[in-house]
């Protein structure tokens, strides 16, 4: 399986694949070189971009990386968190807003990272049906003191399994 991921670390610092800053040639070559490495286990990613699609990284090697609780990603999914990462840097009171950072404490990448107030907090963009996962990841977030903000894509969610996991989550 391969997830599509956005943002990835060249040298020390971490850059993303879709806001234009380095050109297509560019990332190409330093994918090539093995310059763009995964944020979390540090092994080469490559860089995908077509026509159709959005650009993207991904591992060179298929192998298992640290992100445990990484998933296949829709366009819904990578347009809704580019979307939301651009809205929510432009809040007042939110500082260091970061689209997929690595919180090593809980082995998990957020789709965005932030913190407003001085209080860390994470936003997922949620595009996939989850069940126990969701349990899971938000124990996590809870024991290491994180806010989690979770937002139910549209194509999944819209209906009777929205209905039942926002009446859990309201719950819980």
């Amino acid at each position: 399986m391969v997830w599509n991921i956005l943002t990835a670390k060249l040298g020390k610092n971490i850059i993303n694949c879709y806001d234009g800053t380095y050109s297509k040639d560019e990332l190409k070559e330093w994918a090539h070189k093995n310059l763009i490495l995964c944020p979390v286990c540090n092994k080469p990613y490559e860089y995908c971009h077509g026509e159709f699609k959005s650009p993207y990284f991904r591992h060179k090697e298929k192998g298992q990386c640290e992100d445990f609780y990484s998933e296949p990603e829709t366009e819904e999914h990578i347009n809704g968190k580019k979307d939301l990462f651009e809205w929510i840097k432009t809040q007042d009171g939110v500082t260091d807003a970061v689209l997929e950072g690595w919180i090593p404490e809980t082995h998990q990448r957020p789709d965005i990272m932030f913190k407003y107030k001085d209080r860390q907090c994470v936003i997922e963009y949620q595009c996939t049906p989850i069940a126990s996962e969701y349990l899971k990841r938000h124990d996590l977030y809870n024991a290491a003191g994180i806010v989690d903000i979770w937002i139910l894509g549209r194509d999944n969610y819209n209906g009777t399994r929205g209905k039942v996991i926002e009446e859990f989550a309201f719950g819980y």
